[in-house]
């Protein structure tokens, strides 16, 4: 049986690899543990009982503290502070010609029209998003 375990171990270590989360990890871990009871000789309820209980803690104590880790921090910027705020076109904006800047708190943005639609010069936009470099806007009407 502990070659049973051993398949689990690899197989969810392989899952892991192939998936972009941590997701299968655990399991493995679960695994490895059940499979040193076999070792042991435990029978095969109590393997099972090590794999889920072991899994289980390893899942409700250690994936918070690893997401925090992975994931990392968002570190806001100053270009968020933009979104929300009110803008007026200097260049027409046209998504298909890949041109168009605004002017938002004093500061000048390249921009896109969220909806795809042509915004002329002098016209007033409210900022929906940031997008890289670029401002997604909307036409205030």
């Amino acid at each position: 049986m502990s070659y049973m375990w051993l398949g689990g171990v690899v197989l969810f270590a392989v899952f892991e690899a192939a998936t972009m989360g941590i997701n299968f990890i655990w399991f493995s871990v679960g695994s490895l543990a059940a499979m040193v009871a076999a070792m042991l000789g435990a029978r095969l309820w109590l393997q099972l009982v090590v794999f889920v209980v072991v899994t289980a803690f390893a899942l409700l104590y250690t994936k918070p503290l690893v997401k925090k880790y992975i994931q990392g921090r968002h570190q806001p910027t100053n270009a968020d502070r933009i979104v929300g705020c009110e803008g007026v076109v200097l260049e027409d904006i046209d998504n298909i010609k890949n041109v168009g800047q605004i002017r938002v708190n004093g500061q000048i943005w390249s921009a896109k029209s969220q909806d795809g639609s042509v915004i002329l010069r002098d016209e007033k936009v409210k900022v929906i998003n940031i997008t890289g470099v670029k401002a997604l806007v909307q036409k205030i009407y």
